[in-house]
Parts: C-alpha cells; structure tokens; sequence
C-alpha cells in the first residue's frame, strides 16, 4: 500500500514515473518503511520533497497536494491529502475509490502527529493515454469490421459490435493491472463500495483450469475477431452464426460461474458483467440468426484459434510469474546489500585511493572507483551504468583506474590516458559510446610516447591493482572498501543514493 500511495503521489507531479523502480528503491531500502525512506525514495523519483511538522492552519498554506502522517495504535500510515480552498477543507485521495474526498478536522486530528512531507514542484496533468488508446481501438474496430462485413456479407455491421465491445473490454479487464491508477477504467471498478474488480481477480474463483477468467475472456473475444476476418475475406458463409452459436452454448456456465465467484469474495466486478453482457448479447443475436446454418469449419478455425492464444497467453503468464518470483528473491537480496553492516562484511578495506583519471564532484565524501580494462565486456555495463548516475546530480567522485590484460589493452589505455590529459570532456563523450558497446572514436595515431606523464599515471595504476591484488575485471571500491564480487554497478545506484541522503 505505501508502494501505491508513493506511486500515486509522484505522478501528480511527475510525468513517466518508473513505478517498478519506485517499489524496488521503497521496498528494498534497509530502513523501509520509515519516513526516512518515503523521502529517500520521492527523491530518488526526481521529486524535491521536504519534511516537517506544523499545525492545523498551517496546511492551508501549502499550496500543492502532502503526504500526512497518520499514527493509531501501532499502524502508521501516510495518507495523500490537499487543501481545497473552495470548501476551505482538508481533502484526502481515497486510493481505492480514486476519489479526493473531504475530511473533518477532527478526524483527521485524531491520528495526525503533525508530521507532512510536501514538495514544491509544481503538478502535472494526468495522461489520457490509456483511454484515448481504447477509443481509438473501437473506433478502428468498428470502422474495420463494418467496411469488411457490409463490402461482403452485406449484413448490418451492428452485428459485430458485441464482438468488438468484448474483445476492447476483455483487453481493460486482462491489462488492467499496468493500467493508471484513477484512470476511466480504474474509476469504473471502483464506481461504489461494492464493486471492486482487482478484489475479484485476485480471488480463488477468477481461475478455471489454470486459466485466469480474464485470460479466457479476452481469448474468446480475441478468436472470434480472428475467425470473423478470416472467414469474410476466405468468403466462408455463415461465419458470424457459427461464432455466436458458441456464445450461446457458453452463456450459461460462463454467466452461472461469473455470478458464484462475485457472491463468494463479496465485491462486483463491472468489467465481468459487461463481459457476459457482451456474450449475451451475441447469444440474442444467435436466436434472431436461427435461419442460419451452422458452418463446422468456422468452428473448428475458432477452436484452433483459441486453443492456440490460450496456451501462448499461460505461457506468458508462467513467464511473468517467475519474472515476478526472481523480482522478489532480487528485491531480498538487495535490501541485504543496501545494509551497512553487510556492505562491510562484504568488502575489504584498502588505501585511500585518488585516481588521475575521474569525473563528478570532486571533494565529495563519497567516492567510488571502478577498476575497469578495455579489453572486458563486463566493465563496458559497469561504465554504462555509472555515466547516467552522473547526469542525475547525484553528488558523487568516480575515479577510474585501467588496468591491462593484454598489449591490445596496453595501448588502449595509453590512448585513454592522452585523451583524457588533453581533453577530459571529449573523453567522458567517448567513454559513454564505449560503455554502450560501440568502439570510441579515440586517435588512432599521433601518440606522444615521450610523454612521461602517461607512463606515470599507466604505472601508478599497476601498482594500485597489484597492491589490491586483483586479478579480474570490473572491480567497485566504495569509500577505500574493495567491494566483494555479490555488488554490482546497478547496485551502487542505491548504495550511493542511500549515502548521499545521509549526508543531508
């Protein structure tokens, strides 16, 4: 819940907010979930957020939506709230209504201890996009269907829209999860207190045979529309009654299970109604249609169809599931490494080390050295990793310390070195196409080998890697900490994130 409120309070002033990245940054910190880490966290979203305590009238003079803190018995919550002053009123967003709902002071005062984290960046419109995009897919639909159904079955294109209506929103109800919160559909679930169609779909009852419900309605609308097209341009007749014959047989069970499953969790779900809502109707249809014939062949093509998309959709449902599993060992893992005592546990400490060759602040605390070669695959992820963390204003020292395991390398690195001496801009740009795995556009010729400040500065670093004595590429050092090999360059994004928000 603390994952969704922060979700949800960065995008009032954030567009495009990695909302995994958010869970993964929230729920991996080794402080989670104190206060401490909410900050941390909408910071690390690229919003400028502050804390503090004030009193009741204070809050009318905060001019965009806070975060309250809500303590009662040993529950605290954060809850997202602004001042109307309309209504001269505290509002609060109801996450699972979707709704800016007033609030009386005191019940507010009550469990409020005075704490709010506000921002003063400024709020942004919330996209439409999901919404434009399904008004754009029946529109087509439409358009589609009813040029191809009137060009040659000469029927009434009102025929089809059952078809399409279930397959736009089977695709709501199977998408809805990557859908936004508070958008048109998410608003539609959660029209009243009683209907919540995530509650539905997380229930027992939404699967049938290892199939989740929404899986198979969006296959059943999804073969229909397949076997239609096919048929009208393959010119098979009787290809819309053959389709709704199948609706007509599978209304029953499909309404009598849909029913059952609803009266069980106690919620409804109005994207399932207008589901069946839209196999009822084909079923009509399939009454009105009965001097028809049925055509086997359509109804094989629909089975094969739908025999198909479903095991591809389980198959990428399996997917994701251990994608999911995997996420959740990683986030684990992460929140160990993220932990002081562990970083010290896993690491060796060393000499201060202060390369020749480095980019960032320059006399910040915290300083991390990579010792990279030319020659490693490995150390280009490294270098890509670390250029961005750079652009993000994270107020850190890279040093960067080159170490050779061939003569290919060697004469890399003197290159490098004169690159950087002459121009340390230029070789930043360069580094960056290196890091992304295409080779650097560095001088191929007029190396200045008397130049004995390069020598010095290639040798200063056999000396540092012997006196560490590495034997492989990448290695991280973290503030004179010779990392273990479990860290990685994506892990420091948080492990520095972490250490610059306690320097604060």
């Amino acid at each position: 819940m603390l994952s969704q409120t922060l979700i949800k309070y960065s995008s009032l002033f954030l567009k495009g907010v990695d909302n995994n990245g958010l869970r993964i940054f929230l729920e991996s910190s080794p402080i989670y979930p104190t206060l401490l880490s909410v900050i941390q966290t909408l910071q690390y979203v690229g919003l400028d957020c502050n804390a503090g305590q004030c009193d009741w009238e204070y809050l009318e003079k905060i001019g965009s939506p806070f975060l309250l803190h809500l303590k009662h018995d040993k529950q605290e919550i954060l809850i997202i709230a602004k001042w109307d002053n309309t209504s001269h009123s505290l509002k609060t967003y109801n996450l699972k209504n979707k709704r800016w709902v007033i609030k009386d002071r005191a019940d507010v005062e009550r469990f409020w201890n005075g704490v709010v984290i506000y921002t003063n960046d400024r709020q942004t419109r919330e996209s439409n996009g999901w919404q434009f995009g399904i008004f754009i897919l029946i529109i087509l639909g439409i358009s589609l269907l009813a040029t191809i159904s009137l060009h040659h079955d000469k029927m009434a294109a009102i025929y089809y829209i059952p078809m399409i209506l279930g397959f736009v929103i089977s695709c709501c109800l199977y998408m809805k999860s990557d859908m936004p919160l508070g958008g048109m559909i998410d608003r539609l679930c959660n029209i009243s207190t009683a209907t919540d169609c995530e509650r539905v779909d997380k229930s027992s009852y939404s699967s049938v045979a290892g199939f989740k419900m929404s899986c198979l309605s969006l296959v059943f609308f999804l073969s229909q529309l397949a076997a239609s097209s096919i048929s009208v341009l393959m010119e098979i007749s009787g290809n819309l009654s053959s389709l709704y014959s199948i609706s007509a047989a599978a209304i029953i069970p499909m309404i009598g299970y849909s029913v059952y499953g609803q009266f069980k969790v106690g919620k409804i779900c109005p994207l399932c109604i207008l589901v069946a809502a839209c196999v009822a109707a084909e079923a009509a249809m399939f009454i009105g249609m009965s001097r028809y014939s049925i055509n086997i062949k359509v109804c094989v093509l629909w089975s094969g169809i739908f025999l198909i998309t479903a095991l591809t959709l389980r198959l990428i449902s399996d997917y994701r599931s251990k994608n999911n599993e995997h996420a959740v060992e990683e986030m684990a893992l992460l929140r160990l490494k993220r932990r002081e005592e562990i970083i010290s546990l896993e690491s060796t400490p060393i000499k201060a080390i202060e390369s020749p060759i480095w980019f960032g602040d320059e006399n910040s605390p915290i300083r991390v050295t990579t010792v990279i070669s030319p020659g490693c695959n490995h150390c280009r992820k490294v270098v890509a990793e670390f250029i961005p963390l750079l652009k993000t204003g994270l107020r850190f020292r890279w040093d960067i310390v080159l170490g050779a395991t061939s003569k290919k390398d060697s004469q890399v690195i003197d290159r490098w070195i004169q690159e950087y001496l002459s121009d340390k801009n230029g070789f930043f740009r360069e580094l960056s196409v290196w890091g992304g795995g295409k080779i650097p556009n560095l001088p191929s010729s007029d190396l200045n080998t008397g130049n004995t400040e390069i020598s010095e500065i290639k040798k200063s670093f056999n000396i540092l890697i012997l006196g560490m004595n590495i034997s492989g590429f990448p290695r991280i050092i973290l503030n004179d900490r010779l990392l273990s090999s479990i860290y990685t360059s994506s892990d420091l994004e948080y492990i520095i994130t972490d250490k610059v928000a306690t320097l604060k």
